[in-house]
Protein backbone atom coordinates (compact mmCIF):
# COMPACT_ATOMS: atom_id res chain seq x y z
CA UNK A 1 0.00 0.00 0.00
CA UNK A 2 1.78 2.98 -1.17
CA UNK A 3 0.90 6.56 -0.49
CA UNK A 4 1.30 9.51 -2.42
CA UNK A 5 -0.42 13.30 -2.82
CA UNK A 6 -2.93 12.16 -5.87
CA UNK A 7 -2.11 15.40 -8.50
CA UNK A 8 -2.46 15.30 -12.50
CA UNK A 9 1.26 15.11 -12.62
CA UNK A 10 1.78 12.60 -9.98
CA UNK A 11 -0.77 10.08 -11.52
CA UNK A 12 0.57 10.53 -15.19
CA UNK A 13 4.04 9.40 -13.90
CA UNK A 14 2.37 6.12 -12.11
CA UNK A 15 2.89 2.87 -14.57
CA UNK A 16 0.79 0.28 -15.22
CA UNK A 17 1.14 -2.72 -13.99
CA UNK A 18 2.63 -5.60 -16.00
CA UNK A 19 0.17 -8.04 -15.10
CA UNK A 20 -3.05 -8.46 -16.73
CA UNK A 21 -5.67 -8.58 -13.52
CA UNK A 22 -3.15 -7.54 -10.96
CA UNK A 23 -4.15 -3.85 -9.20
CA UNK A 24 -1.66 -1.71 -7.35
CA UNK A 25 -3.39 0.53 -4.92
CA UNK A 26 -2.39 4.28 -3.50
CA UNK A 27 -3.52 6.19 -0.82
CA UNK A 28 -3.72 10.01 -1.21
CA UNK A 29 -1.40 11.56 1.48
CA UNK A 30 -4.32 14.28 2.39
CA UNK A 31 -7.20 13.25 2.30
CA UNK A 32 -7.67 9.48 4.33
CA UNK A 33 -9.82 7.19 1.95
CA UNK A 34 -9.03 8.99 -1.25
CA UNK A 35 -6.74 6.68 -3.93
CA UNK A 36 -6.24 5.43 -7.08
CA UNK A 37 -6.60 1.35 -8.08
CA UNK A 38 -3.71 0.91 -10.93
CA UNK A 39 -4.87 -1.98 -13.57
CA UNK A 40 -2.94 -2.94 -16.78
CA UNK A 41 -4.69 -0.54 -18.64
CA UNK A 42 -6.70 2.13 -16.14
CA UNK A 43 -6.11 4.49 -13.52
CA UNK A 44 -9.19 4.25 -11.58
CA UNK A 45 -9.95 6.90 -8.79
CA UNK A 46 -11.62 5.88 -5.81
CA UNK A 47 -12.84 6.15 -1.78
CA UNK A 48 -12.90 3.94 0.27
CA UNK A 49 -13.75 3.38 4.16
CA UNK A 50 -15.87 1.19 6.77
CA UNK A 51 -19.81 1.55 6.73
CA UNK A 52 -21.01 -1.14 9.37
CA UNK A 53 -17.96 -2.27 9.93
CA UNK A 54 -17.28 -3.52 6.07
CA UNK A 55 -15.08 -1.83 3.85
CA UNK A 56 -16.45 -0.20 0.81
CA UNK A 57 -14.89 0.58 -1.56
CA UNK A 58 -16.59 3.35 -4.66
CA UNK A 59 -15.51 4.13 -8.27
CA UNK A 60 -15.43 7.69 -8.48
CA UNK A 61 -13.67 7.24 -12.19
CA UNK A 62 -10.82 6.87 -14.45
CA UNK A 63 -7.78 8.92 -14.49
CA UNK A 64 -8.09 11.25 -17.79
CA UNK A 65 -11.64 11.17 -17.88
CA UNK A 66 -11.63 12.89 -14.33
CA UNK A 67 -9.21 14.73 -12.92
CA UNK A 68 -7.45 14.65 -9.27
CA UNK A 69 -9.18 17.73 -8.18
CA UNK A 70 -12.60 16.32 -9.75
CA UNK A 71 -11.90 13.20 -7.67
CA UNK A 72 -11.23 14.58 -4.69
CA UNK A 73 -14.07 16.77 -4.63
CA UNK A 74 -16.08 13.67 -5.57
CA UNK A 75 -14.21 11.21 -2.87
CA UNK A 76 -15.16 13.88 0.00
CA UNK A 77 -18.75 14.08 -1.06
CA UNK A 78 -18.56 9.86 -0.82
CA UNK A 79 -16.71 9.32 2.49
CA UNK A 80 -18.92 12.27 4.27
CA UNK A 81 -22.14 9.96 3.07
CA UNK A 82 -20.27 6.90 4.29
CA UNK A 83 -19.44 8.41 7.79
CA UNK A 84 -23.38 8.54 8.04
CA UNK A 85 -23.49 4.62 7.38
CA UNK A 86 -24.80 5.25 3.35
CA UNK A 87 -23.27 2.41 1.09
CA UNK A 88 -23.26 4.39 -2.00
CA UNK A 89 -22.40 1.31 -3.78
CA UNK A 90 -25.47 -0.71 -2.73
CA UNK A 91 -27.75 2.80 -3.17
CA UNK A 92 -26.51 2.83 -6.70
CA UNK A 93 -27.74 -0.96 -6.90
CA UNK A 94 -30.72 -0.41 -5.83
CA UNK A 95 -31.39 2.47 -7.44
CA UNK A 96 -30.80 0.49 -11.03
CA UNK A 97 -33.25 -1.82 -9.86
CA UNK A 98 -35.89 0.49 -8.85
CA UNK A 99 -35.33 1.64 -12.62
CA UNK A 100 -35.92 -1.60 -14.48
CA UNK A 101 -38.23 -1.28 -17.46
CA UNK A 102 -40.47 -4.03 -17.98
CA UNK A 103 -38.52 -5.10 -21.07
CA UNK A 104 -35.62 -6.07 -19.03
CA UNK A 105 -38.00 -7.85 -16.55
CA UNK A 106 -39.39 -9.88 -19.59
CA UNK A 107 -35.63 -10.50 -20.92
CA UNK A 108 -34.54 -11.68 -17.18
CA UNK A 109 -37.74 -14.15 -17.45
CA UNK A 110 -37.21 -15.98 -20.63
CA UNK A 111 -33.64 -16.44 -19.53
CA UNK A 112 -34.66 -17.97 -16.52
CA UNK A 113 -37.82 -19.56 -18.01
CA UNK A 114 -35.94 -21.94 -20.48
CA UNK A 115 -38.37 -25.17 -19.99
CA UNK A 116 -41.58 -22.79 -21.22
CA UNK A 117 -42.99 -24.48 -24.20
CA UNK A 118 -42.82 -22.75 -27.79
CA UNK A 119 -46.30 -21.69 -27.96
CA UNK A 120 -45.85 -19.84 -24.53
CA UNK A 121 -42.73 -18.17 -25.80
CA UNK A 122 -44.18 -17.08 -28.91
CA UNK A 123 -47.70 -15.75 -26.94
CA UNK A 124 -45.17 -14.03 -24.60
CA UNK A 125 -43.57 -12.07 -27.51
CA UNK A 126 -46.67 -10.75 -28.52
CA UNK A 127 -47.88 -9.65 -25.40
CA UNK A 128 -44.69 -7.76 -25.41
CA UNK A 129 -44.38 -6.58 -29.15
CA UNK A 130 -47.77 -5.99 -29.39
CA UNK A 131 -50.29 -5.62 -26.80
CA UNK A 132 -47.40 -4.11 -23.97
CA UNK A 133 -45.17 -2.17 -26.57
CA UNK A 134 -45.52 0.89 -25.07
CA UNK A 135 -44.30 0.19 -21.58
CA UNK A 136 -41.35 -2.14 -22.57
CA UNK A 137 -38.89 0.65 -21.36
CA UNK A 138 -41.04 2.15 -18.65
CA UNK A 139 -39.88 1.49 -15.16
CA UNK A 140 -41.85 -1.46 -13.79
CA UNK A 141 -42.49 0.77 -10.75
CA UNK A 142 -44.46 3.97 -13.17
CA UNK A 143 -46.81 1.13 -14.18
CA UNK A 144 -49.69 1.73 -11.80
CA UNK A 145 -52.95 -0.83 -11.38
CA UNK A 146 -54.87 2.04 -13.04
CA UNK A 147 -52.73 1.78 -16.09
CA UNK A 148 -53.04 -2.24 -15.83
CA UNK A 149 -56.97 -1.78 -15.33
CA UNK A 150 -57.01 0.36 -19.05
CA UNK A 151 -54.90 -1.30 -21.00
CA UNK A 152 -56.72 -4.23 -20.18
CA UNK A 153 -60.11 -2.85 -21.13
CA UNK A 154 -58.48 -1.59 -24.41
CA UNK A 155 -57.10 -4.88 -24.95
CA UNK A 156 -60.73 -6.90 -24.08
CA UNK A 157 -62.30 -4.60 -26.93
CA UNK A 158 -60.56 -6.75 -29.46
CA UNK A 159 -60.26 -9.65 -27.73
CA UNK A 160 -61.34 -10.76 -24.14
CA UNK A 161 -58.76 -13.53 -24.30
CA UNK A 162 -56.01 -12.05 -25.72
CA UNK A 163 -56.60 -9.25 -22.93
CA UNK A 164 -56.42 -12.21 -20.28
CA UNK A 165 -53.76 -13.62 -21.46
CA UNK A 166 -51.77 -10.26 -21.46
CA UNK A 167 -52.87 -9.47 -17.49
CA UNK A 168 -51.71 -13.08 -17.09
CA UNK A 169 -48.16 -12.61 -18.12
CA UNK A 170 -47.89 -9.05 -17.25
CA UNK A 171 -48.31 -10.56 -13.30
CA UNK A 172 -46.07 -13.01 -13.92
CA UNK A 173 -43.61 -10.50 -14.67
CA UNK A 174 -44.37 -8.39 -11.65
CA UNK A 175 -43.99 -10.89 -9.67
CA UNK A 176 -41.03 -12.52 -11.32
CA UNK A 177 -39.68 -9.17 -10.47
CA UNK A 178 -40.48 -8.75 -7.01
CA UNK A 179 -37.87 -11.16 -6.64
CA UNK A 180 -35.39 -8.27 -6.85
CA UNK A 181 -33.98 -7.50 -3.17
CA UNK A 182 -31.61 -4.86 -1.49
CA UNK A 183 -28.99 -6.05 0.68
CA UNK A 184 -31.00 -6.50 3.37
CA UNK A 185 -32.87 -8.56 1.76
CA UNK A 186 -36.06 -6.31 0.89
CA UNK A 187 -38.18 -6.29 -2.26
CA UNK A 188 -37.81 -3.43 -4.24
CA UNK A 189 -40.39 -4.11 -6.55
CA UNK A 190 -43.63 -5.49 -5.35
CA UNK A 191 -45.75 -8.45 -7.02
CA UNK A 192 -49.03 -9.07 -7.69
CA UNK A 193 -50.29 -5.79 -9.74
CA UNK A 194 -52.54 -6.96 -11.84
Amino acid sequence: MARKKLTKSEVDKLPFTEQSGKQVFYYDTELKGFGLRVGNKTKTYFAETKVQGKTVRVSLGKHGVITAEEARKEAKVQLAAMTKDINPNQLQRENRIKSVTLNEVYTDYMLARKELKPSTKRDYKTCMEVYLKDWMHKPMLDITRDMVERKHKEISEKSEARANLAMRFLRALFNFAAEYRDANDKQLLFGERT
